[in-house]
């Protein structure tokens, strides 16, 4: 019998790991993440999640949840901070 390559072997079976068991550990894991502001971690979880299972509308929602928190860590939310006194700093209070 001839052996076959790697590129014509089929691929091996999902283990029970992969199953809806794995994938509600990985969403519970990344939710953990997140609230622990370790967004990079939230991210990749999820990510994994999303691959095992593509459809779930609550993988899909927290993946897109984990780049945005993930972005807004890293780059920021475009907006800067306030420098200086207001503009109206000198104008006097009502009524004085």
């Amino acid at each position: 019998m001839a052996s076959m390559s790697p590129a014509t072997e089929p691929a091996p079976a999902p283990s029970h790991a992969e199953g809806p068991a794995r994938v509600d550990d990985l969403l519970r894991r990344g939710r953990e993440a997140l609230a622990a502001r370790r967004y990079v971690e939230a991210r990749d979880l999820f990510d994994e999640a999303l691959r095992l299972a593509p459809q779930d509308p609550r993988v899909q929602a927290l993946a897109v949840t984990a780049e945005f928190w993930r972005r807004l860590a890293r780059e920021g939310d475009g907006f800067d901070p306030p420098t200086g006194p207001p503009r109206h700093a000198n104008r006097p209070a009502p009524g004085t």
